[in-house]
């Protein structure tokens, strides 16, 4: 495999490397690849008491890896800050005549500055760099927070690959104005890569952030993130991304998010995995998470009066199976322990009282107006396939069973389909379910 080459590289830094009250003063060299590795390449060490600790601490046999601190500044004058840097390399190399130490390293992140934030004005641009965007020519939206761009490739070899930009751009009026933008900016890319992953059918990560003011590159952060997952099962084309992801603007922001619970479940929905089991327990914890959050909405997850079923209800439960043990065969020569299963059967008394999760997907798929034709004969056995995998370890198919693969297409088809009733997209998509079509998608009327 060919080696490849450095995305951006600063060569001859000069910094401090520290890690629990020790420090050294030394260079190095960065590299960022177009995968999202971070590198860096420390000059060697003279293997003495003042650098011992750096060997020691990197190869600690602890549960947790030793994390260094890096300060320093590159030849063109940015100032760099990292406080998750950690060796992945550091060993000793002796002569007769001295010991050397040569030391490796990458970061989790790594921020890059040339200018001072709180001066930041005029026109901005805020780029979050992506891996593995698939999308066919230029975006445009019109926002709030200033005009969003989005530009991806169309035709990808390799999704490891930073090869997609998200770009934020507005001008500042103000002197101190851009921290408070640039969180909120940060946070709206989030959001939009959350709709650019659902319609890709692959999770996006930023790998990149780069600010520039009037043309000029301010700052840069540099995260370690990589991933090979290819799309799966892509909900949108490629090739016409606008439509979707402009409903999806409208409606997907933080409260949105809070009173659904989309992010979380989209986040596990996306999952890549090698085994059908895998994958059917992950779109299952989507689902619930869904659930779970719907019914935090609600006044109240009982099914009777907190108060109607404490005095009534449960009493004559209660008072039904303390009737019904001592009738049971084998009571009389086993007493202690029909007594505590007595008590055991009591204390689950209270959970009859609680909606189950077949009753709340049921009511969350009402209020939320998900269109489920052909899926209606699979929703009863999805719950019972889940928990066949949960306590078996896989799914058997019977005679009153489909397969595995027909339950797992079922469930994905019915999370899209949630997803889209919830950000009350109307147009064409793409289904996998029964067969690979574009089919025109609308939720279901107010009732």
């Amino acid at each position: 495999m060919s080696e490849i080459k450095p995305f951006i590289a600063y060569k001859n830094c000069t910094g401090t490397l520290s890690h629990d009250g020790n420090s050294i003063e030394t260079s190095f060299d960065l590299t960022f690849s177009k995968n999202g590795k971070i590198q860096i390449f420390f000059s060697d060490q003279e293997f003495d008491d003042n650098t011992s600790w750096i060997y020691f601490a990197s190869n600690q046999k602890t549960e947790t890896t030793a994390t260094f601190s890096l300060e320093g500044k590159t030849q063109d004058h940015f100032s760099l800050v990292s406080d998750s840097v950690w060796l992945t390399e550091s060993n000793i190399k002796s002569t007769p005549q001295s010991s050397a130490l040569k030391i490796q390293g990458t970061a989790g992140q790594i921020d890059l500055q040339k200018r001072n934030e709180d001066s930041l004005k005029g026109d901005i641009e805020v780029q979050f760099w992506i891996a593995g965007l698939k999308c066919f020519g230029s975006l445009e939206f019109k926002h709030g927070l200033g005009k969003i761009l989005v530009r991806g490739n169309h035709a990808i070899k390799d999704f490891s690959e930073i090869c997609g930009v998200c770009a934020i751009r507005k001008h500042l009026e103000g002197k101190g104005e851009f921290p408070k933008w640039f969180e909120s900016v940060k946070e709206q890319s989030r959001r939009i890569l959350d709709l650019l992953s659902f319609a890709n059918g692959r999770f996006l990560q930023t790998n990149l952030i780069r600010v520039v003011q009037d043309e000029q590159l301010s700052s840069i952060t540099l995260f370690n993130k990589t991933s090979h997952a290819e799309p799966y099962k892509p909900t949108f084309s490629h090739l016409n991304l606008q439509p979707f992801v402009k409903t999806g603007l409208e409606k997907y922001d933080q409260n949105f998010i809070d009173k659904t619970g989309f992010n979380v479940a989209l986040e596990w929905f996306l999952m890549p995995h090698r085994y059908n089991e895998s994958r059917y327990l992950a779109q299952m914890t989507a689902l619930e998470h869904l659930i779970h959050v719907y019914v935090e909405q609600q006044s109240s997850n009982r099914m009777f009066g907190k108060a109607e079923f404490k005095k009534q209800l449960r009493p004559a439960l209660e008072k039904t199976i303390e009737d019904i043990i001592p009738q049971l065969k084998g009571y009389s020569s086993n007493q202690e322990h029909y007594e505590t299963l007595l008590e055991d059967l009591k204390r689950k008394i209270g959970d009859l009282n609680r909606r189950s999760l077949w009753l709340n997907l049921n009511s969350m798929l009402s209020l939320y107006r998900v269109p489920l034709n052909g899926l209606n004969e699979f929703l009863p056995e999805l719950i019972k396939i889940r928990n066949q995998i949960v306590h078996r370890g896989f799914h058997e198919q019977s005679s009153d069973q489909k397969s595995l693969g027909k339950y797992l297409s079922a469930l994905e088809e019915l999370l899209k389909r949630i997803f889209l009733s919830l950000l009350d997209f109307r147009g064409q998509r793409r289904t996998f379910f029964n067969e690979i079509e574009f089919k025109d998608f609308e939720r279901l009327p107010l009732t």
